[in-house]
């Protein structure tokens, strides 16, 4: 039988932020760059694998529950504490549909917030209020040991 997966079935962990309140991860991106090196009498072109770039990390909570990140987001950005030493590291789980297996995970090293917007409701709109926070990823990694398996 195969796992069904959903991306809103997810569990973030990043010590020192309370993600408990996450309800949503904007799509991860990462992009290899491709390098051709000219070999040979025919200067045929050999491409190769280069560098990794990773796109940021866009997490949408609420706003109730934020605080902790309010307070990294001041101390990282306004008040530029923001050395290697205090980006933090983190993983993002995907679950199966009882929330209860993990199906793969992603792990984050060198993760730095840089802006932290409050998500703007409707007028008239009774919803639970958003805040969306960004921070930049220097090194991801999947592992996807339980992909695949029943």
């Amino acid at each position: 039988m195969q796992k069904k997966w959903l991306p809103a079935n997810f569990k973030l962990d990043i010590p020192g932020l309370d993600c408990t309140h996450a309800n949503k991860i904007a799509e991860l991106v990462a992009k290899q760059k491709v390098v051709e090196h000219a070999v040979g009498d025919m200067r045929d072109y050999e491409k190769e694998p280069a560098s990794l770039e990773f796109g940021n990390l866009v997490v949408t909570m609420a706003e109730s529950r934020a605080d902790s990140w309010y307070q990294w987001f001041d101390e990282f950005v306004v008040r530029g504490n923001c050395g290697q030493d205090k980006e933090k590291s983190g993983s993002l789980a995907y679950l199966t549909p009882d929330l209860k297996t993990e199906l793969f995970k992603v792990t984050f090293s060198n993760l730095g917030i840089f802006r932290l917007t409050e998500e703007h409701a409707e007028a008239g709109a009774e919803g639970i209020r958003r805040v969306k926070a960004e921070l930049y990823v220097e090194k991801m990694q999947l592992d996807a040991k339980g992909a695949g398996t029943a």
